[in-house]
């Protein structure tokens, strides 16, 4: 029994012991708890957005769906574990791997309240539609300690009222419509269609998982410069050359250059105030915006940082071929295949960059 020592001798009082663990969130056979400065668990309050009962469990309220969270999490820790972040990733994969579509109810613009049930019902049917993968996100990521919400909203890129969840402030580029960013001689293009919002910044950070691609060859910073920051509609006129109506039948090297065309666009816009991060970590023969990607072929390299995205694209490539892995000419093939590296060509031709570098290793 957890007692004190006075000058009168024993007291018997009810005293809080140290967990024995450091301030701040942690799991615990798939449940969260919380800690505070000194290593006593946080009780009926909350932290930010999610509340720790009297037995110190984050709980969302509803005790069925808080045993399926912690049974999902408990599995998933024991299978991969890792930091908070890394199981973030793994979740988000559940989510997307394990359950199917299936149409089911909609709600109105603003909608509140409906998480807990839609993720309920996501996990004991593995069916359902956007707000069912929305509340099962919601419900394993603040199992997390993440302070997750639902939103409930209309995107009229897609049409319709959807739900969809957010664990920090997101801006979808193209949320509210698009403009239109001039492009100097270019091989195809004279202008570029992105999101409006992306008016609203003054410089950028372009992060790309460098890996194959089914139609470029490779993904890396001028892809990422193109299609991943045009709109949903400058996307389609970018795949058809100028013709979105002929998004899959365009020729395929004027497709190549029509990303260079864009991707300039973008670094005219910014006036150089980019800086470009290509991570070569799971490289795949296929983009990670493949329904079904290819397993990953060839093992890490490293993760390079620079001003120049052509300069950056064209190190990848070359560490690419000069490595010794054996998985590399799988991931060679596929460029090769596609003519990937006529992407930095015609960017280099357009000036926005070179493919002369010094490769600095740290």
């Amino acid at each position: 029994v957890p007692h004190m020592a006075s000058e009168q001798g024993l007291t018997w009082e009810q005293v809080q012991v140290s967990t024995g663990y450091e301030a701040g969130m942690f799991n615990r056979d798939g449940y969260l708890y919380c800690c505070d400065e000194a290593g006593q668990l946080i009780k009926d309050t909350y932290v930010g957005p999610l509340y720790f009962g009297a037995d110190g469990q984050y709980t969302s309220g509803d005790a069925e769906l808080d045993t399926y969270v912690a049974d999902i999490l408990s599995q998933l820790y024991e299978e991969n574990p890792g930091s908070r972040e890394a199981m973030l990733r793994q979740i988000y994969d559940y989510v997307k791997n394990s359950f199917r579509y299936l149409g089911r109810n909609h709600y109105e613009e603003g909608a509140t309240g409906w998480e807990i049930d839609d993720a309920k019902v996501m996990f004991e049917t593995g069916l359902g539609n956007c707000y069912n993968f929305a509340g099962a996100f919601w419900a394993l990521a603040r199992g997390l300690g993440y302070p997750a919400v639902t939103i409930c909203k209309p995107l009229d890129k897609i049409g319709g009222v959807h739900g969809w969840t957010e664990i920090a402030d997101v801006d979808i580029m193209d949320a509210d419509g698009e403009i239109e960013l001039p492009v100097h001689g270019g091989k195809h293009l004279d202008v570029n269609y992105v999101g409006k919002n992306l008016a609203d910044y003054d410089r950028m950070l372009v992060l790309s998982h460098f890996k194959g691609h089914p139609m470029g060859g490779y993904g890396g910073a001028i892809k990422q410069l193109s299609i991943g920051v045009a709109s949903s509609f400058g996307k389609a006129y970018i795949h058809g050359v100028g013709k979105p109506e002929d998004i899959w039948t365009s020729d395929h090297d004027s497709f190549l250059e029509a990303m260079a065309d864009a991707a300039s666009s973008v670094v005219d816009y910014f006036k150089g105030n980019i800086i470009y991060v290509n991570v070569m970590k799971n490289m795949s023969v296929d983009c990670d915006c493949c329904a079904v990607a290819e397993d990953p072929c060839i093992g890490d390299i490293g993760i390079l940082v620079s001003d120049d995205p052509i300069a950056i694209d064209q190190a990848c490539i070359d560490l690419v071929y000069a490595c010794s892995d054996p998985g590399k000419p799988h991931l060679i093939e596929r460029i090769e295949s596609r003519n990937g590296i006529h992407t930095v060509e015609a960017a280099a031709d357009l000036g926005f960059g070179t493919r002369e570098y010094n490769l600095i290793e740290v």
